[in-house]
């Protein structure tokens, strides 16, 4: 009488051996699924702030005067309009964001979690550069601190409106 069977013990080893590549994978798969989103935060913390670089340093390059403190810029435009960029917070959302008198120029997605700072090089009349640094962080209230983002940015814009 013979007959072929898997004892209880080879049962067990195969089922132990099983759970752990199973437990290997699922790490795997996890961190792949981790990196991936702290990627698509950066990518768009990123894209936040050197858009709002851009859009402050359109707005400094097409000025016709500029005021300066630490704190807040106040640009007039050529068209004549008055333009004050400032830190503010978002009453409806609570973050702190960059703003104008008429618009913000971060979305509600990122806080300022370092003051916007302008540093001014003064010229004639207006200022002939201006530098500016502003630190973000992503806004996501679920996201563990692996997948936090902070990022620094900073510049110097020329004015081109000028009397040297």
């Amino acid at each position: 009488m013979n007959k072929r069977a898997f004892t209880l013990i080879e049962l067990l080893v195969a089922s132990g051996i099983i759970a752990f590549v199973s437990v290997i994978i699922a790490q795997v798969l996890f961190s792949s699924i981790h990196l991936n989103t702290k990627t698509e935060v950066i990518k768009e913390l990123k894209q936040t702030g050197e858009m709002t670089l851009e859009k402050i340093g359109r707005m400094i390059q097409n000025s016709e005067s500029i005021t300066c403190t630490t704190s807040t810029l106040t640009i007039i435009g050529q068209d004549g309009g008055t333009t004050t960029l400032e830190s503010v917070v978002d009453e409806s959302t609570g973050v702190t964001r960059i703003a104008s008198n008429s618009m913000y120029l971060t979305s509600s997605t990122v806080t300022l979690i370092e003051p916007l700072v302008f540093t001014c090089v003064e010229g004639v009349e207006i200022p002939t550069s201006i530098s500016l640094s502003f630190r973000l962080r992503q806004k996501n209230l679920a996201a563990t601190s692996y997948e936090a983002a902070t990022e620094t940015f900073q510049t110097t814009i020329s004015v081109r409106n000028v009397l040297y």
